[in-house]
């Protein structure tokens, strides 16, 4: 499918540092690390549940959740996957050079069409991913190998902000044309309940968006602290929190396949 090869293309290339989707990620990397909150609410609630058991690295990238599980958890069993073969390679690499890789299982796979048992997985970690998939099929294959008492933690963008939607749209050698196009939104978000009995919602990343040009300058983390003690109280307002940037979806009690809701 050209879609799917554009998007392998597309990564294997943000691999290669000389490239201008490499350029613009050193620019970003301002921005994730403003998205602290985000990935420890992530790491906490990946790590804490999958001690001593299965956890799948979906769309993993360069394997960053997949080694720091492995590094904090030596029991816990990972397969990491994504589309990118450059990706992989890399995630091999960074298991091997930090000592792990022998706890983790890298492969090259379509996310669409999971090539794992159902009810493989007790725990599922994605950031980022969903958006660059077909979201229902990307559902329906997490809710096929996700363990009945399983859950699985997405940390995805919103497409409202329309400071971000604006920074997307002039910066396109950062992302795929589908990224750009299919940034989560609260019809994308509705659809997961499709496919999981339970759907929890956790929102990140309003305030705290302008303490990244200040990455690095002296008290950037305290003003981030700050930024994010704001956010407590922004995000719980329902006209606001979908103007953050990014979501957490916590997916549980997966649906049979053939019993989804219509």
């Amino acid at each position: 499918m050209q879609r799917k090869r554009k998007e392998q293309e597309f990564h294997d290339s943000k691999i290669d540092k000389s490239e201008p989707s490499a350029r613009i990620q050193v620019f970003e990397s301002r921005f994730y690390a403003a998205a602290r909150k985000s990935k420890r609410f992530l790491y906490q609630r990946v790590f804490q549940s999958c001690q001593k058991k299965r956890l799948l690295d979906y769309c993993c990238g360069t394997g960053g959740i997949a080694c720091s599980a492995a590094a904090s958890n030596a029991e816990t069993t990972i397969a990491a996957i994504d589309i990118s073969q450059a990706s992989v390679i890399a995630g091999r690499e960074r298991a091997i050079n930090s000592q792990i890789g022998g706890n983790i299982g890298f492969a090259v796979m379509d996310a669409e069409n999971l090539g794992f048992r159902s009810r493989s997985f007790n725990v599922i970690a994605c950031v980022s991913g969903l958006h660059h998939l077909d979201i229902e099929r990307a559902y329906s294959e997490i809710a096929r190998v996700l363990k009945s008492d399983g859950e699985a933690v997405c940390i995805e963008p919103l497409a409202y902000n329309p400071l971000i939607q604006l920074y997307r749209r002039i910066t396109p050698h950062s992302r795929t044309a589908w990224e750009t196009e299919h940034i989560l939104t609260r019809t994308s978000t509705v659809l997961a309940r499709k496919y999981f009995v339970t759907v929890q919602t956790r929102f990140f990343h309003l305030a705290t968006l302008a303490a990244a040009p200040f990455y690095n300058f002296p008290g950037f983390n305290a003003l981030l602290s700050i930024l994010e003690f704001v956010d407590e109280f922004l995000l719980r307002l329902p006209v606001l929190k979908w103007g953050a940037w990014q979501i957490a979806l916590v997916l549980s009690q997966p649906e049979p396949p053939g019993n989804e809701k219509a």
